[in-house]
């Protein structure tokens, strides 16, 4: 019974880190596309 308690509490532990590092390659990915977007948006204004 003890051996189970403790891969629950691994396997929420691991579903815990695995969401919070999907919500942060999320939150990198939108952050980088907003920039490169910016920089695209700035470019076509320089240049028109």
């Amino acid at each position: 019974m003890q051996r189970n308690r403790w891969l629950l509490v691994l396997w929420y532990g691991v579903s815990v880190l695995l969401f919070i590092a999907g919500c942060v390659t999320l939150a990198m990915g939108s952050v980088r596309l907003a920039a490169e977007t910016r920089v695209e948006g700035l470019r076509i204004s320089t240049f028109h």
